[in-house]
């Protein structure tokens, strides 16, 4: 019985979003997870999967309605820049080519993060762009 509860709680903790009664639960997970990384480039893993995390909690908290919307939104948007800046320094370049896995990083969260633009504030929609502008920098063409 409480092995059941204790997998529920962490199923719904893991998907709540800033706001959410579990989230602190599932941030604090997501610390351990990184803590725990034994090389620069698994933590780079890890924190961009984290970086990914946090732009579907943004674009999950676009579609909410709320008093605390924009704040929650920024929020996310500010750890997920973060987190991003985070990973990407860590990423050691090979050579004269592009990192695969940072390519797809950006183009992946490109394509969640651009669409939300229409959705958010003036502030959040600047923090957006500003970020897409960043991850663009490592974006690579799809080969």
């Amino acid at each position: 019985m409480l092995l059941g509860v204790m997998f529920a709680t962490g199923a719904r903790a893991y998907d709540s979003v800033p706001g959410d009664l579990l989230y602190p639960l599932k941030r604090a997970a997501e610390a351990t997870v990184l803590r725990l990384a034994v090389s620069d480039a698994e933590l780079a893993r890890r924190e961009m999967t984290a970086a990914r995390q946090r732009a579907t909690e943004a674009a999950t908290l676009a579609g909410a309605e709320g008093p605390d919307r924009d704040r929650l939104i920024t929020q996310a948007l500010d750890d997920m820049a973060r987190t991003t800046r985070s990973a990407l320094g860590r990423v050691k370049p090979r050579g004269d080519k592009p990192d695969k896995e940072v390519g797809r990083f950006a183009r992946e969260q490109r394509t969640m993060v651009e669409p939300l633009l229409q959705k958010l504030d003036q502030e959040n929609r600047d923090k957006a762009t500003k970020y897409l502008t960043y991850i663009d920098t490592f974006s690579t063409p799809v080969q």
